[in-house]
């Protein structure tokens, strides 16, 4: 797309930029080339993401929950913005958006079709969006999410994330851990500064518990403290939080384990009874806010953050201690505050002896992916933020187990399966009484 600008001129400079403060990157193999004849590719325009993704039950302003409960799954609806910055006009321009569980094909929606994008065009998310037909999980499952731009003459993919759906968890997050942030010894960021996300709900709920994970640049001798508001109990921006509206509490000293293992448990279970807390959802939301306890800079404690999505507007809040006030967040190249991985442990209301007896531990489970499929050498399993030992399985079609070993989770575990044949297979994960199959194909 630069020939317009630099096309038949001489002595052009090209300068590459990096903005940040943690990571390091390099530039190698550069080549120019001719600009293609067709081809889409998404892109921000005028604030709005090059993706994006619609919760229910209204049409905008819910959270957007990577995880959820199946008794808490709604209508999810996607956009895109598409330029066009090949050399020919595209005719018939849409979004598609594939849903697959698995690997299988769950569900395809799409947009209504654009006539004519010319060149240097862009069709806005008004224009590429599914808000007409929303998808509404009808099972648990780990589903892949893949949106293509689409012309009568070129087909351009995303990269896939994950909607998890399960008996048991819920947050903001879709998985990914993209920076960290939290109390350190900025002037700002000091003892008693606070984050917040708000979980939505369209059925009630039982809470028994939640996890907050950790970046590993956490210092252990930090203090957490976790609290649970009902959404009206938010004051806004000098006033915090009404405690009359406090559900659930717990505080936790960060010792070693907590940061080898990557996160903070916390049991928000009645501690004489047992019993859960009732999340209503006459309430329509709960924030879970966070407070940081770093000891001057000398313990610092910083929380897990995912990009994937920019979070909906009043479902999360930042408190800057230094500062005394609330924001919404803010914005900086490698530091953006989107969502926070705080995943709250809960039970449908309605169903609880249905799974009082899952583990904290099984949302880590679920989570776990693999990749290629179908794949001939090997497949490396991808054990997110999992701790400790695995059992893997392949297994015919009948059962019968035909590789076995046990691994140490990591984020990249190579399985040799060189020497299976072309064919369909079973592969277990399991930890304990947890237990994920998928189909593996061998080519």
């Amino acid at each position: 797309s630069a020939g317009s600008y630099i096309g038949g001129q001489d002595s052009v400079k090209i300068r590459f930029r990096f903005d940040g403060e943690y990571y390091f990157w390099c530039i190698d193999d550069i080549q120019i080339a001719p600009t293609p004849e067709n081809r889409l590719v998404f892109t921000d325009w005028n604030q709005a993401p090059a993706q994006d993704i619609i919760y229910g039950p209204s049409a905008t302003g819910s959270s957007k929950m990577g995880h959820m409960t199946l008794k808490q799954s709604r209508g999810i609806s996607f956009d895109a913005n598409a330029l066009n910055n090949g050399s020919s006009a595209q005719n018939n321009v849409k979004l598609e958006v594939k849903i697959f569980d698995g690997g299988s094909l769950v569900q395809t929606v799409s947009s209504a079709t654009k006539s004519v994008l010319n060149v240097g065009d862009t069709a806005t998310f008004n224009d590429l969006n599914t808000y007409a037909t929303a998808w509404t999980p009808s099972a648990n499952g780990n589903y892949d999410i893949v949106y293509y731009l689409k012309s009568d003459s070129v087909s351009a993919p995303s990269d896939t994330f994950a909607i998890l759906v399960t008996d048991s968890i819920m947050s903001l997050d879709f998985g990914s851990a993209d920076n960290r942030i939290g109390a350190s010894s900025s002037a700002n960021w000091g003892d008693g500064s606070q984050m917040c996300q708000r979980h939505d709900l369209v059925d009630n709920e039982l809470l028994f518990g939640a996890k907050v994970y950790l970046s590993t640049q956490t210092v252990a001798g930090g203090i957490l403290e976790l609290a649970v508001y009902d959404s009206s109990a938010f004051g806004g921006n000098t006033s915090g939080w009404d405690a009359n509206k406090l559900v659930a509490y717990g505080q936790k000293v960060i010792d070693g384990q907590d940061v080898s293992q990557g996160f903070v448990r916390f049991d928000l279970s009645n501690p004489s009874t047992g019993s859960a807390v009732l999340l209503e959802v006459s309430k329509g939301a709960y924030f879970y806010n966070v407070t940081m306890y770093d000891n001057q800079g000398a313990n610092p404690l910083y929380l897990l953050n995912d990009k994937t999505f920019g979070k909906a507007g009043g479902t999360g809040y930042m408190y800057l201690a230094g500062a005394g006030n609330w924001y919404s967040g803010y914005t900086y190249p490698s530091r953006t505050f989107n969502n926070i991985l705080i995943r709250g442990i809960h039970c449908p209301a309605s169903n609880a002896a249905a799974c009082m007896t899952l583990g904290l531990d099984e949302e880590s489970v679920n989570a776990i992916t693999f990749s290629p499929n179908p794949a001939s050498d090997y497949v490396s399993i991808d054990f997110g933020f999992s701790v400790g030992n695995y059992d893997i399985s392949i297994m015919d079609l009948t059962g019968r187990v035909l590789k076995s070993e046990k691994v140490r989770a990591a984020a990249d575990v190579k399985l040799n399966i060189s020497d299976l044949n072309v064919g369909m297979y079973l592969l277990r994960i399991q930890k304990g009484k947890h237990v994920k199959t998928s189909k593996l194909s061998v080519l």
